[in-house]
């Protein structure tokens, strides 16, 4: 295989387990916080509502936009005659998916623990991190979607 799809490739996967990576750690570093504090942020006040709002329109918005908005755009660079530009803009966008979706998982981990019970954001965290799993690069699923002949 080429070594700029295996650069691309790299690049992408190493995005994509940092936010899984990063999401341990706000996940433990949340329940560190919360685990002695007795309060929290009530669901049903108007923050907890803003902050519940926030976090499930802000899913609803990024996971259809980036996955649906990143496979308009690879079906564009297919038409690209210019191999090192298809892979540049394929980098550079599958992070923007990538951070739109990996960023909906943290803000969902850490609406849960100021809300601490609204179970709605374990959900929404879950779905994230689904979405986040449809995003994950592979060398063949790059040289498909770019239409990059193996060697």
């Amino acid at each position: 295989m080429n070594t700029t799809v295996n650069n691309t490739f790299r690049t992408l996967t190493i995005v994509y387990y940092g936010f899984y990576v990063s999401t341990l750690a706000f996940t433990f570093i949340g329940y560190q916080i919360t685990k002695d504090i007795q309060t929290s942020i009530m669901a049903k006040s108007e923050i907890g509502m803003l902050i519940s709002s926030f976090t499930i329109l802000y899913l609803l918005l990024s996971i259809p936009l980036s996955l649906g908005g990143f496979y308009r755009l690879s079906q564009k660079w297919k038409a690209l005659e210019d191999k090192q530009l298809k892979l540049k803009n394929y980098t550079k966008f599958g992070i923007v998916r990538l951070a739109l979706i990996g960023s909906a998982l943290e803000i969902s981990i850490i609406a849960f623990f100021l809300l601490r019970s609204e179970m709605s954001m374990i959900y929404c965290a879950g779905i994230a991190a689904i979405a986040l799993i449809f995003c994950k690069p592979s060398i063949q699923k790059i040289s498909s979607e770019l239409d990059i002949d193996e060697e």
